[in-house]
Order: structure tokens, then C-alpha cells, then sequence
């Protein structure tokens, strides 16, 4: 939502090389530093005071780059946005960085988290001109959504689209085995 000035996630890696992301939601009214603390208070409460001390300074390091990044990039999102075409929703860090290597034309625009929030219609509106993107596609988002929100959503998309336009939602795949799916194929068959 609008209150969230930032997405990001950190690695922690065990003594025993068991490695987890962590997830980290930086509010618009707390600091980086605030930011910090509450995620080395939440991560790392066992280690030493001076080690705790230490990520918190590295993570507000990295945050306060972030933020500054994000800025960069929203601006730079503002003045090509209205003449974009395609739109991709959820777009990976890697994704942004070098469109290319993942089969993304000139014409695209790949927007991460941080990026747009598709439930703020502002947002919407600063970007994008009514009727005018022909493909939006939206992967690994929607599952983060309430049903309400993913309908809230989905109306803005569809506002944005041109007539005729595309909107490809792919969600991960709750109950996928390739086993009891062939059983219960059988199972008809018979």
C-alpha cells in the first residue's frame, strides 16, 4: 500500500550453511535505521550485542541505497511510462536489470514491487494514460491478495488496458502432483 516506502529481503545464513530469505517492509514513517533494528530484533536476536550492532549499519547502508535507487527509477519510470505498450507486474530485481536476457523487447516496461503498487489508483494515474497498454502481464502478485484487492486490482489493469487488450495473471500452482493427477486420469478412463 501507500505506506510502504519499501520491499526488499536479506539472506541469513545459519553457522550450519542453511540459508532463508527474509522479507522486510520499510513503512513511509520509519527510518532506515528503525528499519533496521526491527529486522535485526526479529532475525538475529541471538547473536552478540556488537555483530547485532554491526548488520544494523549494514542494513541501513543497503536500505538508504535502495531508497535512493527506487527514487532514481521512479522518475525515470514517470517519463517513459505514458508511452508504454506492455507492462509487466512483479517484475524480478534480475528481471529490471537486464530485460533481454529474459525474451523483454524495448517495449516493455518491467515494474518490481517497489515500483507500482497495483492497488493505488494515483499511481495508476501518474503513469499510464487510460486504454492504452496492450498486454499486462502480472506473475507471482496476485496470490499476495485478498480476494477484494485482487478484484480491485484486476479493475485497475482492465482500465488501462486498451480494447482488446491482454491481462495474463499466472499464480503458483497450490496443489500440483503429476502422480494423483494421473491417477484420477486413469481412474476416468476406466
Amino acid at each position: 500500500s501507500s505506506s510502504v516506502q519499501l520491499y526488499t529481503s536479506f539472506f541469513i545464513t545459519k553457522p550450519n550453511g542453511a540459508s532463508k530469505e527474509h522479507h522486510l517492509k520499510v513503512s513511509s514513517n520509519e527510518s532506515p535505521r528503525n528499519a533496521a533494528l526491527r529486522f535485526v530484533q526479529e532475525h538475529m536476536s541471538t547473536e552478540a550485542h556488537s555483530t547485532q550492532l554491526k548488520w544494523v549499519e549494514e542494513l541501513e547502508k543497503n536500505l538508504l541505497s535502495s531508497l535512493v535507487r527506487n527514487e532514481a527509477r521512479k522518475i525515470k519510470i514517470k517519463i517513459t511510462s505514458k508511452a508504454c505498450t506492455h507492462l509487466v507486474i512483479g517484475a524480478s530485481e534480475s528481471e529490471v536489470a537486464n530485460p533481454a536476457d529474459h525474451g523483454y523487447s524495448s517495449n516493455w516496461l518491467l515494474l518490481t514491487s517497489n515500483d507500482l503498487d497495483i492497488l493505488e489508483p494515483e499511481q495508476w494515474r501518474q503513469y499510464f494514460r487510460k486504454n492504452s497498454i496492450h498486454v499486462i502481464i502480472s506473475e507471482h502478485v496476485f496470490e499476495h491478495l485478498t480476494w477484494s484487492q485482487a478484484q480491485d486490482a484486476t479493475s485497475l489493469c482492465l482500465e488501462y488496458l486498451r480494447p482488446g487488450g491482454v491481462l495474463r495473471l499466472a499464480v503458483p500452482d497450490a496443489y500440483h502432483n503429476v502422480n494423483v493427477a494421473s491417477e484420477l486420469k486413469a481412474r476416468r478412463a476406466e
